[in-house]
C-alpha cells in the first residue's frame, strides 16, 4: 500500500531561479515543481528565512524573456 498523500504530482525540474523575500533576493535552484509548491534547493546564506514568511518565486525558463512568477510562504519543517 502507498502511503503517499500529494494531491498535485510532482514535475522533476532543473533550472534556475530567484526566491525573493521582504529582505533578501537568493539564487536558488528548482529542484521539481508542482500545482501547489516548489522544491529548492537554498543557497547556505538562506538561513534567516523563517516558516511562514512571504517570498515570490521566479523561474526562468529558456526562451521566455519574463520569468514565471509564483507567490507563496516558506512552509514550517
Amino acid at each position: 500500500m502507498s502511503t503517499e498523500r500529494r494531491h498535485f504530482s510532482r514535475i522533476a525540474f532543473a533550472g534556475p531561479a530567484h526566491l525573493v523575500t521582504v529582505e533578501q533576493r537568493l539564487p536558488v535552484q528548482v529542484l521539481d515543481l508542482s500545482l501547489k509548491g516548489a522544491l529548492l534547493k537554498l543557497p547556505a546564506t538562506a538561513d534567516g528565512l523563517q516558516p511562514g514568511s512571504p517570498c515570490l518565486l521566479k523561474v526562468h525558463l529558456a526562451g521566455l524573456e519574463q520569468p514565471i512568477a509564483m507567490a507563496g510562504e516558506r512552509p514550517s519543517m
